[in-house]
């Protein structure tokens, strides 16, 4: 006999995993784009955003000032997200053994 009303799937929680280089560049790209673009619209807009993306993804196509900003805005990601290369999971405490 079947149950009855909605069936609801439980849902496996996200695994946490440490952050990948494409995750760290979308991130600090976005808030690059953010500073730099702020207030401009249509075509320009579009300019901007694809000069800061290229900038925050290929180290060579930056300029000085956009070279400043990823500079600025890195900092300011390490201080909030934590070092690059470091594991944004937690980590669960060591077991003990019963002596």
């Amino acid at each position: 006999m079947a149950k009855k009303g909605p069936w609801i799937k439980v849902r496996k929680p996200i695994s946490k995993y440490p952050e990948t280089p494409q995750q760290r560049n979308v991130r600090m790209g976005g808030a690059m784009i953010r500073a730099r673009c702020k207030g401009l619209k249509g075509t320009d807009f579009t300019n901007c955003r694809s000069e800061v993306l290229q900038c925050a993804f290929h180290e060579d196509k930056c300029d000085i000032e956009l070279k400043e900003l990823k500079d600025e805005v890195k900092e300011k990601i390490e201080e909030v997200y934590g070092a690059p290369h470091q594991k944004r999971v937690s980590q669960s405490p060591p077991i003990y053994s019963e002596v």
